[in-house]
């Protein structure tokens, strides 16, 4: 491990500690790793995402180069992942997909802007287009949504701090900020109620020869 690792100026840190050209050092924020949030395939390598190896948003060599994305994809793949949150910080928002300021609202836009807003109803957070915040691909939710189907949302919790005091973040869980009502508790069981009720999703199910070409099209 690293032994030597200091937190005390690195809460703004997004980079894994992975070993590459400019060495293993984790004690400073930009020297190594890679953004594992922009290490996603969808529109992996585009506006918000950084080719310099020392930048904080650095995307990596490839989609999934780094073990942390790749465990990521292998995790949901395997199973129906109905609906899914990152969490992130800070500002109190939901953001929900599409990213990239180029892309139109998602074909299930109705469905997913009314699930955003039952869970900012539950955490006094604003829900909006992920693309609202700034314009960024390769990450996990846009993966997520646009590969997998789920329904994908970051919360960006807390006001004004990336490291909040922890009273902050018991505070969101159980409500008891401006606006609330559960809090962040109450909106991840609305996301397992979401995830639970079939009328919000369908199951595929079939076989097909090895080396077969399926294609699925979709009319509503």
């Amino acid at each position: 491990g690293d032994t030597g690792f200091n937190s005390t100026h690195l809460e703004y840190r997004r980079k894994n500690c992975r070993v590459g050209t400019g060495g293993h050092d984790c004690n400073t924020p930009a020297s190594t790793g890679v953004d594992p949030n922009r290490n996603y395939s969808a529109f992996f390598g585009g506006i918000g995402s950084s080719t310099v190896f020392t930048s904080e948003n650095y995307r990596g060599a490839g989609p999934f180069s780094e073990p942390d994305t790749e465990n990521i994809r292998e995790l949901v793949s395997s199973r129906q992942v109905i609906a899914l949150i990152t969490t992130h910080t800070f500002g109190r928002t939901i953001l929900r997909q599409p990213g990239v300021d180029s892309e139109p609202p998602t074909p299930d836009e109705t469905m997913y802007q009314a699930l955003g807003e039952s869970l900012e109803a539950a955490n006094g957070y604003n829900s909006q287009y992920s693309k609202d915040l700034y314009d960024h691909g390769g990450t996990t939710d846009a993966w997520s949504y646009f590969m997998t189907g789920a329904l994908s949302f970051v919360f960006e919790m807390n006001a004004n701090a990336f490291h909040p005091p922890f009273s902050e973040m018991v505070a969101e869980y159980d409500g008891n900020i401006s606006g609330a009502n559960g809090g962040n508790r109450e909106a991840l069981y609305r996301m397992t109620e979401f995830a639970a009720d079939p009328t919000g999703h369908a199951v595929l199910r079939g076989s097909a020869p090895g080396g077969a070409v399926l294609r699925l099209s979709r009319d509503a």
